[in-house]
């Protein structure tokens, strides 16, 4: 390897991250066991890979790698004993002061490093090619097939970035899950997510709006959000009517928003496209606009079709840990009382299936509209909106109602009022677990409670905040 290649590789590369995480396991050696996903070839620093390799040689042994002796033992036999002394890296976990709590975050860690640097040096690899002419009579398109193959065969696919489906409930308990990571936060999360209305009311520029705010790391009703890929679908839409919203709602050069025009239907291997599509250019968020064109030939009505199809959607977005919105149509009214999961047009399963709807709903002729929320990991909110002509987008204007019992804000603050009674600290996580809801989503509606002066923080114990109701 060049020593260019050599620098830009060390990027990829978590010194401390390391040595924490081989630490935390001679504090914890049961620990093992949760981290079969693990190889020593992950590890960047070849001193950190051979001491780790020896802990899984001596744990499959059912030995006891905390024992120093013991450990010493298997690097002398590996002939790796005097490099590792040389180096001083026990006196350097040492020195860190490690911690048993974090080794599923430290090992996801080491494992995407790896997977980086397995990425930049095969796509070094295919430019030296490239500039070698080995492919000048190669069409580019078999050049790049055959490149995603290869780089899918080598790191796609790893064991731990499939979703794990089975839990026996010692593995759910134990296991350390990330929290809830949101494209805005607090109303759409990770997963599928369906935007629905009546038609003509402007559902198509509002999917416009939240791509291109993804797309420039903008804001979405006042909240800044993280920048990421986004590839928007357009099966109603021309390229021209495209560039002109576009124009209009700010989009510029940089955005990092793919519009496509011509898409196969999902029963036509618009799916297999969409997923490879994904996987490929490393979208965060994918807007299909809209479903029912995208459906093609399947029969809405039938809920056995549109489970497995919406069904398939949803593994999508899990799978590959983004999110997808899909634009769909409300049924006629009723004259219910509107709901975001009901009202989606034709088979019930839609909103079965779906982790978030959102329903927007506007009476004609008038510039104001109510976007109903619900969702399986958020509180149920509404929001009032403006439509605003000059930027062709919609403004947000604040909640569209009052805290209910019902909500999670008004389990949040009963939540807090039962710990209080129980003597227990009412805090994010223990509010959390009395209500089994995601720590993040918590936080986010604590904040919240907070600027509307609905709670107080008291005096921290420690390191936790808790928090009390301002009505006692």
């Amino acid at each position: 390897m060049s020593r260019s290649a050599a620098v830009q590789v060390n990027k990829f590369y978590d010194h401390d991250t390391e040595l924490a995480l081989l630490g935390g396991l001679l504090l914890s050696p049961e620990r093992m066991a949760l981290l079969d996903t693990l190889n020593a070839h992950d590890f960047h620093d070849e001193a950190n890979s051979w001491i780790f390799g020896a802990m899984q040689s001596i744990h499959a042994n059912e030995g006891n790698f905390t024992d120093l002796a013991a450990l010493n033992a298997e690097l002398d036999a590996m002939g790796r004993l005097t490099d590792i002394q040389e180096a001083g890296i026990l006196t350097q976990i040492v020195n860190l002061h490690p911690s048993p709590h974090n080794l599923s975050d430290h090992a996801a860690r080491i494992r995407d490093f790896a997977d980086k640097r397995t990425l930049y040096l095969e796509a070094r690899e295919l430019m030296i090619k490239l500039d070698n002419g080995d492919y000048d009579n190669m069409p580019a398109d078999i050049i790049r097939d055959a490149m995603v193959g290869k780089l899918r065969q080598k790191i796609a696919t790893p064991e731990h970035l499939r979703g794990k489906r089975i839990w026996s409930m010692d593995e759910l308990l134990a296991a350390e899950f990330p929290e809830l990571r949101w494209i805005v936060p607090g109303l759409l999360p990770i997963g599928l997510s369906c935007l629905a209305g009546r038609p003509k009311l402007g559902k198509s520029w509002l999917g416009l709006q939240i791509a291109i705010a993804v797309g420039t790391g903008g804001r979405v009703f006042d909240q800044k959000i993280r920048q990421g890929r986004v590839l928007f679908l357009a099966f109603e839409d021309s390229a021209r009517r495209l560039q002109d919203r576009a124009r209009k709602q700010g989009a510029t050069s940089a955005t990092q928003v793919t519009l496509a025009t011509d898409w196969a239907t999902f029963g036509e291997g618009g799916l297999t496209r969409l997923n490879d599509a994904i996987i490929r250019d490393g979208h965060t968020m994918a807007v299909i606009d809209t479903f029912s064109r995208a459906a093609g030939m399947a029969d809405q009505r039938d809920p056995a079709q549109m489970t497995m199809l919406i069904g398939e959607l949803q593994d999508i977005a899990q799978t590959q840990d983004m999110a997808i919105l899909v634009i769909d149509h409300h049924r006629k009214s009723a004259n219910y009382a509107p709901d975001p999961i009901d009202d989606i047009i034709e088979s019930t399963a839609k909103g079965a299936v779906i982790d978030t709807a959102w329903g927007l709903y506007k009476e004609r002729g008038k510039q104001g509209a109510t976007l109903m929320i619900r969702g399986r990991d958020l509180e149920d909110r509404e929001l009032a909106l403006q439509w605003d002509g000059l930027n062709c987008c919609w403004q947000y204007q604040g909640e569209a109602g009052d805290i209910r019992d019902d909500t999670l804000k008004g389990q949040i603050l009963a939540a807090i009022d039962d710990l209080g009674t129980l003597g227990e600290l009412a805090t994010q996580t223990n509010i959390a677990a009395q209500l089994g809801k995601d720590r993040g989503n918590v936080g986010h509606v604590l904040a919240d409670l907070l600027n509307d002066g609905k709670i107080v923080k008291c005096e921290k114990a420690g390191r936790q905040q808790p928090y009390r109701c301002t009505h006692t």
